[in-house]
């Protein structure tokens, strides 16, 4: 196992820059370095096994306070539209608003559509759930873009940072303490203390924030490791990339 992760090791970047996130997704956390020093650490949960959090590197560039939640065509088919089915009124009173395709304002009641004609491959509603406690993301978005359509975020499921296993998301990564991400992300800008962090989290509009510097983000994948105190690590293959590795490595050994 330690070789298949020194291997992954030299796969990364020689260089993150000054500042940078790093996420190991088997360890669930997430740790800020500044100048090469560790200056912040938090636990985090990820993507379950078959929605995986991808393994790679973008740049956080702004968050969003308050943010709204367009759910995913998966989400809105695959869970929401059995409900719907079974209860046209599940989602009334509940947050959300129901829009008629993906390109307009045109606002419609869910309890008064027949959802019986919908189905996965024919769901032509886009739904969006308002800023607030219950919202999926929480109270507070960290934006990378990416062609993954990941990003950090908070979560109304406080508790589920009690487990120690935390593969538990659709592949985005929750955040164990977001408010103190967002103090140490902003604290170049000296009106951004921790109070008006909180009411701004706490608003019902969105409130996007540019940080001042681009932070490398990085998202790995190391079942091995020597953690910050020099101690050697071992966490579970909870995607099984490491077994996928070694069959591909007996695989060239044989020809």
């Amino acid at each position: 196992m330690i070789e298949l992760n020194l291997e992954r090791l030299r796969w990364l970047p020689k260089n993150y820059g000054r500042e940078y996130l790093l996420v190991n997704i088997p360890e669930y956390k997430l740790r800020a370095y500044q100048k090469s020093k560790l200056s912040l650490v938090m636990g985090v949960i990820v993507g379950k096994e078959y929605t995986s959090t991808p393994v790679f590197c973008d740049t956080l560039r702004y968050l969003v306070f308050s943010p709204t939640w367009t759910v995913p065509h998966s989400i809105k088919s695959e869970e929401m539209l059995p409900r719907l089915q079974r209860d046209s009124s599940y989602y009334s009173g509940k947050n959300y608003k129901f829009y008629k395709g993906w390109h307009t304002d045109q606002e419609i009641e869910p309890s008064l559509v027949d959802w019986s004609q919908y189905s996965i491959d024919h769901f032509p509603f886009n739904v969006v759930q308002q800023p607030g406690p219950g919202n999926a993301l929480g109270l507070v978005k960290f934006i990378m873009p990416n062609n993954h359509s990941i990003y950090l975020h908070d979560t109304p499921t406080d508790h589920l940072f009690e487990r120690t296993e935390r593969a538990l998301s659709h592949g985005c990564i929750r955040l164990e303490e977001p408010a103190l991400l967002a103090q140490y992300l902003l604290r170049d800008q000296k009106s951004w203390d921790i109070n008006k962090i909180l009411a701004a989290m706490h608003k019902d509009e969105p409130e996007r924030v540019y940080f001042k510097k681009n932070y490398h983000v990085q998202l790995t994948y190391l079942t091995s490791f020597v953690d910050e105190f020099g101690l050697i690590n071992f966490r579970d293959d909870i995607y099984g990339h490491d077994r996928a590795q070694m069959t591909e490595i007996n695989t060239i050994a044989l020809k």
